[in-house]
């Protein structure tokens, strides 16, 4: 069920053997990304929705905790953005050279797949799409490898800020290494890289 929506069932008190009512309603999702609920527990039906109901009408009323707005803030804040925040705030001492491969990988294959979404609209989908495009222009396993490693680090961030509920990166697995024949970069990417 979805959030605010609730569910009343009969069950047995363990303690005293006795029928008892029970209401439980979805409250959001933990950091794990495993269901957050509310139970209710009463004598009778009409009890236990009437308590379930109170706290659904108290709760619509209140305003969110400040934390709870930021996050939200923050998971509506696109890749792009948050890509650059974050080589500024948690890549700060990154060489000149390592900056620009970071853009690179960035500019080329991560920003035309990932760069408007916003954080908390990002699937698994979206991570295999990017990678799948990547892997369609030539580019070698190992590239590949640091465009997996860049997407994980920067949306396994966004989870350990409590920005996302749970990496979408974490169910895809990483490319695997081919020895087959790779193409050279294009004069355009030698620029770019350059």
């Amino acid at each position: 069920k979805g959030n605010g929506e609730g569910s009343i069932y009969k069950t047995i008190d363990s303690r005293t053997g006795k029928t008892r009512w029970q209401a439980q309603i979805t409250i959001g999702q933990k950091a794990d990304g495993t269901l957050k609920r509310k139970t209710f527990s009463a004598q009778s039906k009409a009890e236990v929705k009437k308590k379930m109901d109170a706290y659904l009408e108290s709760a619509s009323t209140q305003s969110p905790t400040p934390a709870a707005e930021h996050a939200m803030q923050q998971s509506s804040m696109t890749y792009h953005d948050w890509y650059l925040k974050w080589l500024e705030i948690y890549k700060p001492d990154l060489g000149e050279t390592t900056r620009e491969w970071y853009m690179y990988l960035y500019d080329g294959n991560i920003g035309p797949c990932l760069g408007s979404k916003q954080l908390r609209h990002i699937t698994p989908d979206d991570i295999q799409l990017t990678l799948n495009a990547a892997k369609q222009k030539g580019l070698a396993t190992s590239t590949l490898n640091r465009l997996y490693t860049v997407l994980n680090a920067t949306l396994n961030q966004a989870t350990n800020n409590a920005i996302l509920p749970k990496n979408p990166v974490s169910a895809i697995k990483p490319p695997k290494f081919s020895y087959g024949i790779k193409r050279p970069l294009t004069i355009d990417e030698m620029d770019r890289f350059i």
